[in-house]
């Protein structure tokens, strides 16, 4: 059984667009491959030295990481087992008996 969603105009563009891209990229030279990624890195360089320096606090990592304290200092403990899985962020059931939530 077939599944037909609707997209939007927007949507099929950016497709449509991505496609274009893609080709372009399978059907350009290595030099205009090593081109693309020194004005790629050229362009991350300059966004790096345009940006205003933020230092590490513990509540910027935080805030970051989009973690309460008390969650923070639950990973910590060594009877933690929250972990990262191919499924994504998962709690262990100590976090989970205690109520905590990212």
């Amino acid at each position: 059984m077939a599944v037909v969603l609707p997209v939007s105009a927007e949507v099929a563009a950016d497709t449509f667009d991505a496609g274009r891209a893609f080709a372009r990229y399978l059907n350009a030279t290595p030099e205009q491959r090593a081109e693309w990624e020194r004005q790629a890195a050229d362009q991350r360089r300059a966004e790096r030295e345009a940006a205003t320096p933020v230092a590490l606090t513990l509540d910027v990592l935080l805030d970051k990481l989009g973690w309460s304290r008390e969650y923070a200092e639950h990973v910590v403990q060594p009877y933690c087992r929250c972990e990262d899985t191919r499924d994504g962020w998962e709690r262990c059931q100590h976090a989970d008996d205690l109520g905590l939530d990212r």
